[in-house]
């Protein structure tokens, strides 16, 4: 094996016929298909395709010279060199600068080595003519499904609806400017929102009131007035009650006098009147009394559903059909001469009386004062 990749060619100049000949101490070694050098020999690197020198149409990954190509063509430059030289030196070494063919690509700065050369890559390109660009996508930088675009030295997240950031990394907060109404609490979404609505709202965006008269609560024509998570009822009068249904107690302040009895109504009531009483509140009390039932300058006394007659002193008198009635012995039945101006010195009686009692017996008048009891008795003894 050589030791080394160099091509070295010695130039000694012969005095005789002005020929150059090509002393070697060469260790010649082609570049294999596919690789290039300036040359054509090794060291070789990785030839690009299309890549082509400076002569015309001649693609170095392909045509490698040969070596009588080579010697010639290291002749030709010793020739210039001694041109150039006018006491050359008795050998020379053959330099070669690999950047001289600028193989480095997208703006790359090229260092030439003592073997070969290096591409200083731009930012954002590799390998080793900095022919490859690098994906920056390749590492899936793009989060939560965002797509990725590559561009020279730097990417681009376009992001799916909800997020946003350099990676999509940011849950946009659609809860951020309060789109809920009327109180309602606002949870976020990917890509939107959720309102939970206070109590008598609904719709989306709880913007709408719930109409709680919907139902018609109202009873008895009452008028409902809807209100947020409530409503209230305007009654008719007469009705009351959260929802008119209790019919207002027009008796429950007893409006009815002299013991009446009150039957309520809607909004009204009305009064039965016990016998001898009249008026709505039955407050008048009938006279009886009208129109004079009394006869023989007697005084009518109106009573409670009835009357009485004050006879004239000493007189009283009883229509021809009048019939006292006993059904059993006792004091309950009878009739009584009130107030007599002074005490009597004399009563006259005249009566037809038929009993059928055999065992007791009866009184048909009796006359009595303040201070003394019976001090006129008229007894029947028939019994």
């Amino acid at each position: 094996m050589p030791s080394k990749n160099v091509f070295l060619a010695h130039l000694a100049q012969q005095r005789t016929g002005e020929v150059l000949e090509v002393a070697q101490s060469v260790d010649v070694i082609p570049c294999p298909p596919g690789e290039v050098s300036r040359i054509g020999l090794q060291p070789c690197f990785l030839a690009l395709t299309d890549f082509f020198n400076h002569t015309r149409g001649k693609n170095l990954a392909s045509d490698v010279p040969t070596i009588q190509e080579l010697v010639l063509k290291v002749l030709r430059i010793s020739a210039l060199v001694k041109q150039k030289k006018a006491a050359p030196p008795e050998s020379a070494e053959l330099t070669i600068n690999d950047c001289f063919s600028v193989p480095c690509l997208n703006g790359a700065s090229c260092q030439a080595l003592e073997i070969g050369f290096l591409c200083v890559c731009q930012p954002g390109y590799a390998g080793i003519y900095c022919e490859i660009e690098i994906d920056e996508c390749e590492s899936y930088p793009c989060q939560n499904g965002g797509s990725c675009q590559d561009e020279i030295n730097a990417y681009k997240c376009f992001c799916t609806p909800g997020y946003s950031g350099e990676h999509c990394e940011v849950d946009v907060d659609d809860c951020l400017f309060e789109p809920c109404f009327n109180g309602a609490t606002c949870f976020d979404r990917i890509n939107g929102f959720y309102c939970k609505c206070s109590i008598g709202f609904v719709g989306p965006l709880c913007q709408y009131n719930i109409d709680e008269c919907i139902s018609n609560p109202c009873q008895n024509d009452g008028f409902c007035v809807d209100m947020i998570a409530n409503y209230s009822c305007d009654c008719m009068l007469g009705f009351e009650g959260r929802n008119c249904e209790i019919n207002i107690d027009d008796c429950a302040s007893s409006p009815c006098k002299n013991n009446a009895t009150c039957v309520d109504d809607v909004m009204v009531f009305k009064c039965e009147c016990l016998a001898g009483y009249n008026g709505t509140l039955c407050e008048i009390d009938i006279n009886e009394c009208l129109p004079e039932p009394c006869m023989n300058g007697a005084t009518c006394v109106d009573k409670i559903a009835g009357f009485k007659c004050l006879c004239p002193p000493s007189y009283m008198e009883l229509s021809s059909d009048f019939l006292l009635h006993f059904p059993s012995s006792g004091i309950l039945d009878f009739v009584q001469l009130d107030y007599l101006p002074r005490e009597l010195s004399e009563v006259t009686v005249c009566f037809w009386m038929l009993t059928i009692d055999k065992i007791h017996y009866g009184t048909p008048i009796s006359y009595a004062t303040d201070d003394a009891d019976n001090l006129l008795t008229l007894t029947d003894y028939s019994g």
